[in-house]
């Protein structure tokens, strides 16, 4: 798997071959700017060394929210095959990543507009830290040319009260995603659920 350090020095040789400022950190670049540099690195390593390491620092959320019962039962263990999708934003939520106690965004997404009928409705969750290249792909995936001149105040994302963020939900976006298998702490048994290996951008 490529290192962190690996990933970021490879931003930071495409920021040189694009004449994009050194001094620039990832939240700090253009739009356009970030599309050009994050499109050059390889989205598979990009979300594994920054999703899945951070996955297991997220605490705990402390509320659960229940649907129709039958529908509940039915989605608890449900996952699509590894392909493309098209995935609806359904709510976001800000985190705390236990370890580090930074900030981070957490997504769920359902599958929609499936081939197959059954396979809509699928919940997809994505977590990201604040002000990284990993955040900076959802949004701009989610917001595609309306992320111009967009500003997000880190207050209000801890406030949960972002319009811009608000604003997002409903939308529809396209994604790699494939099934992940992992054994909990407490169980004998593997479970499997899907993650968003990358985002298209247009």
């Amino acid at each position: 798997m490529t290192s962190r350090s690996e990933f970021f020095r490879l931003y930071e040789r495409n920021k040189r071959e694009l004449k994009i400022p050194l001094s620039a950190e990832p939240g700090e670049l253009s739009a356009d700017e970030d599309i050009i540099a994050i499109r050059r690195l390889s989205y598979e390593f990009t979300y594994n060394i920054g999703v899945e390491q951070d996955m297991a620092e997220v605490e705990s959320v402390t509320t659960m929210d229940f649907g129709d019962y039958e529908n509940e039962k039915e989605n608890i263990f449900r996952v699509v095959e590894d392909g493309e999708y098209e995935l609806q934003l359904k709510t976001w939520e800000h985190v705390i990543f236990q370890k580090s106690q930074k900030d981070a965004l957490n997504f769920r997404f359902e599958t929609v507009n499936c081939e197959d009928p059954d396979n809509d409705g699928v919940s997809i969750f994505h977590r990201v830290g604040w002000n990284t290249p990993f955040l900076k792909m959802a949004l701009l995936a989610l917001a595609g040319s309306n992320i111009k001149g967009a500003s997000i105040d880190l207050e209000e994302i801890r406030d949960g009260k972002s319009e811009f963020m608000d604003s997002l939900v409903g939308e529809v976006v396209e994604a790699s995603v494939k099934i992940d298998t992992y054994k909990p702490e407490d169980s004998d048994e593997e479970v499997k659920n899907n993650k968003i290996v990358k985002f298209q951008l247009a």
